[in-house]
């Protein structure tokens, strides 16, 4: 995983329920909604992926998410 993360303050995790279009989805809510705005406020943050990546899995279980949910990103802030 990138190192940017644990020298992060946060790190969101953007996941999406797998349907059709979960990784569109999930990529838009991550740069529409999370990513973009950080810079308005002053704040630096790097796009992590996170769909199909080996430790997807196991974020998504160190976070409690239901089966069924993709990890889609992690942004560090």
């Amino acid at each position: 995983m990138d190192a940017s993360i644990a020298q992060a303050a946060v790190c969101v995790v953007v996941m999406c329920k797998d349907t059709k279009y979960y990784l569109e989805d999930g990529s838009n809510a991550s740069q529409k909604h999370t990513w973009c705005p950080r810079g308005r406020i002053g704040l630096g943050s790097c796009w992590v992926a996170g769909d199909k990546k080996p430790y997807a899995e196991k974020v998504r279980k160190m976070l409690g998410a239901p089966e069924g949910y993709k990890v889609i990103s992690l942004l560090a802030i």
